[in-house]
């Protein structure tokens, strides 16, 4: 008989059950991860945007106990890295009730990450009672189309090239001639950073703007900047656009964790290039067959570099950007204004380098002069505005013929 009423009542609860006539408190469901598709292959993009769908509570309404999202954490990483300190995404607290309608996604734009290589990522709720849900980790790849606060940068292969002083004829500073194998990516700068560019962080950090050229500001490269004036705008472009700061008040390269690091690969930040990297964007990086040019994409001065070669040529500088540019698309990488490098001055080795470093204490020489690059429209000379020619100053000076341009690595 027992037997019999218990039966009974258990069919009858789940007859209500069933009915809808009882509400029961169900598990969330699961993160849905929508996009980028796992393992896709981006061919066009290194800066993606990664969306999920946010996670549906399907509880009890009328329950004031019902725990809600209070924020996401999204980790992504390349593939054989530990993931890093997750970002952190925030969406109103709320429940949503069991009635089938979804939630609009969220989403988190990266960086830009290194170009053809494959990334992991995933991501995790946590919910006002302290539990912790996780998604599936999903793989993607990158590809080189270069995306929003880059648009004028230009994406540059790592690669083998033989630098230096190619003919001979230079000086002993510009030998002997090496081969540098660059095993990154990195972005660098289509045009010398002009007046207008400096102006706004002038504008922005209230510190006094540097005197012109006398021909105009606008677009017109920026000279009177200093090595350490030049890094300090790479330090505020960094801040504004989310990046760690690649250097420290001394100079020093910084990792994305803000240590101090000798390893190029490591700094996240906007920077100078290395003489290195200069050179091999200069020459034409992969593109094999433009590094036999004298100057930057031609063996014609004069198509490429703004001097005042030859003799009686009345010496100005001319707006980034109007004369022919490299195989790569950099402009004004011979002539125009000089280029400041994050090197230290030092003399070349005989060997084989890959990514060479900045150059400290190791090799110093007597003085802390940093490595220009480029040649200016005050060069009366030739030889001055060859790919390979290198000379130095001291970075606490400004001078009329002197500027700079940005690069970056690539986010890993």
């Amino acid at each position: 008989m027992l037997k019999s009423t218990l039966l009974i009542v258990i069919v009858i609860c789940l007859f209500l059950v069933f009915s809808g006539c009882v509400q029961t408190k169900r598990e969330p469901t699961p993160i849905t991860l929508i996009s980028p598709a796992n393992n896709a292959d981006f061919k066009g993009a290194i800066s993606l945007t990664l969306k999920w769908q946010p996670l549906v509570g399907e509880m009890d309404e009328s329950s004031s106990e019902s725990p809600f999202v209070e924020y996401y954490r999204v980790y992504y990483a390349m593939a054989d890295h530990f993931y890093r300190e997750p970002k952190i995404v925030y969406s109103i607290p709320q429940t949503f009730p069991d009635n089938n309608k979804e939630s609009p996604p969220l989403e988190y734009k990266t960086p830009i990450l290194s170009a053809r290589t494959l990334y992991k990522w995933k991501v995790e709720a946590v919910l006002s009672d302290g539990s912790v849900l996780k998604s599936p980790e999903w793989f993607f790849k990158t590809g080189f189309l270069l995306q929003s606060g880059l648009s004028d940068m230009v994406h540059v292969q790592g690669g083998s090239f033989m630098m230096g002083d190619e003919t001979g004829d230079l000086g002993s500073f510009n030998r002997p001639v090496h081969q540098v194998t660059l095993t990154y990516d990195f972005f660098i700068a289509k045009y010398e950073t002009t007046y207008a560019e400096y102006d706004r962080y002038c504008a922005d950090t209230g510190i006094e703007k540097p005197l012109s050229s006398g021909f105009g500001r606008g677009s017109y490269p920026v000279t009177y900047v200093t090595w350490d004036e030049a890094i300090a705008y790479c330090n505020w472009l960094s801040e504004r656009e989310g990046y760690p700061k690649a250097y420290d008040e001394d100079g020093r390269l910084l990792d994305y964790n803000g240590e101090a690091t000798d390893d190029i690969t490591e700094v996240l930040g906007y920077r100078l290039p290395t003489e290195a990297e200069w050179e091999y964007a200069a020459r034409g990086g992969p593109i094999k067959e433009d590094h036999s040019f004298l100057y930057a994409g031609s063996n014609d001065l004069a198509q490429v570099a703004n001097t005042c070669y030859p003799a009686g040529t009345f010496p100005r500088p001319i707006k980034v950007g109007q004369l022919k540019s490299n195989g790569l698309g950099l402009f004004d990488m011979s002539g125009n204004v000089y280029e400041w490098c994050h090197d230290l001055e030092h003399d070349y080795g005989s060997e084989d380098i890959v990514n060479p470093g900045p150059y400290y204490s190791d090799h110093y020489l007597v003085r802390d002069w940093k490595i220009l690059r480029g040649g200016s429209f005050y060069s009366n000379s030739p030889s001055h505005c060859r790919v390979s020619r290198r000379r130095s100053y001291g970075r606490d000076k400004e001078n009329l013929t002197v500027g700079f341009r940005i690069v970056k690595t690539g986010d890993w």
